[in-house]
């Protein structure tokens, strides 16, 4: 779980290399810990006393509690980026594509409730320092995935071409904040 998009990587190389389980406990309780208490309020010492691991052990696997949210957040996209990968290679045509997507986004919101609390504190002002590199980073893997979407249904005579795929894809993301909520 402790993977990175690109070349961005904000653990250490030590987190990598301890056991699989410490690595989901450090992330199970961090994940409860941002979501429960926000990121403000989130002490990284709280988080290693509940992981069971010590502080030094905490600071040798992230820099600070910035690069273990930024590790949760990347980890949140590279699961969403799955996920909507899988419901576009399942669906039969760009239609139930999107009705999928529609009904994936509030399963996900359901199945992982404090992923999207953590989501949703992101979006607000008590994280303006970092809502930019953030929400960029989460929002943007739907929207290009839709666009293709759309792009390949126009391509494929399903969808009008003279469509604004940008335009169509606004009002179906607005729709799917609406529906998940």
């Amino acid at each position: 779980m402790a993977e990175a998009v690109g070349n961005i990587k904000f653990h250490k190389d030590t987190f990598d290399k301890t056991t699989k389980d410490r690595r989901q406990k450090v992330l199970e309780v961090a994940i409860a810990e941002f979501a429960s208490n926000g990121y403000s309020a989130t002490s990284i010492n709280d988080i290693a006393r509940k992981a069971q691991i010590s502080i030094g052990a905490m600071y040798s696997y992230f820099a600070s509690k910035e690069d273990l949210f930024l590790t949760i957040v990347n980890n949140a996209y590279l699961l969403m980026e799955k996920i909507l990968n899988d419901v576009v290679a399942d669906s039969k045509d760009v239609f139930d594509c999107i009705e999928r997507m529609l009904v994936t986004s509030r399963e996900f919101a359901i199945e992982y409730p404090k992923l999207n609390q953590i989501y949703l504190d992101i979006t607000t002002q008590a994280l303006s320092s970092m809502a930019l590199r953030l929400s960029n980073q989460l929002e943007i893997i739907t929207p290009q995935v839709l666009s293709n979407v759309i792009k390949q249904a126009k391509l494929d005579g399903k969808v009008s071409e003279d469509i604004d795929e940008r335009v169509v894809c606004y009002f179906i993301l607005k729709n799917f904040i609406i529906f998940k909520f």
